[in-house]
């Protein structure tokens, strides 16, 4: 998987890594200003939508077993990790019992998709409902 020097990946939480560069994260906070800005205007209509959603009429029809998924991450094949095979994974969710699965998918490993609709395709067995999270890299997503 190709990595931005500034935004390294830890395999181990498939989480990135905290950000060090204090300049590369003041120039982050000077972009947000704008943003910030433009929400700072729009907070004196808090009020009003929450009043709105208080006084309106919701309608829950869900069954507690609904609201329960799992978030199943296709391996790469990591000196750091222990890969889980495919047959095993399908077995691990079907013991579970869920029903609705979250597949990640990192577009800075769209060369290995084939790999990722493999495995969507052995875990949608049975009447799982599957959503797919792309995971962008902020290479992909800067402006500059």
């Amino acid at each position: 998987m190709n990595e931005h020097p500034s935004f390294r990946w830890d395999h181990y939480s498939d989480q990135p890594y905290t950000l060090n560069d204090k300049k590369f994260k003041q120039t982050l906070y000077i972009k947000a200003a704008g943003q910030l800005l433009l929400s700072s205007c729009l907070l004196p209509l808090f009020p009003i939508f929450a009043l709105i959603n208080f006084f309106k009429k919701q309608h829950h029809n869900t069954k507690v077993g609904q609201g329960i998924g799992l978030a199943v991450n296709v391996e790469s094949s990591l000196p750091e990790k222990t890969r889980v095979p495919l047959p095993d994974l399908v077995s691990m969710v079907q013991e579970l019992g869920v029903k609705q699965l979250l597949v990640r998918i990192p577009l800075a490993d769209i060369k290995n998709l084939n790999t990722y609709l493999e495995h969507i395709d052995a875990l949608a067995q049975g009447d799982k409902e599957i959503t797919v999270n792309l995971l962008q890299s902020k290479e992909m997503i800067d402006d500059s």
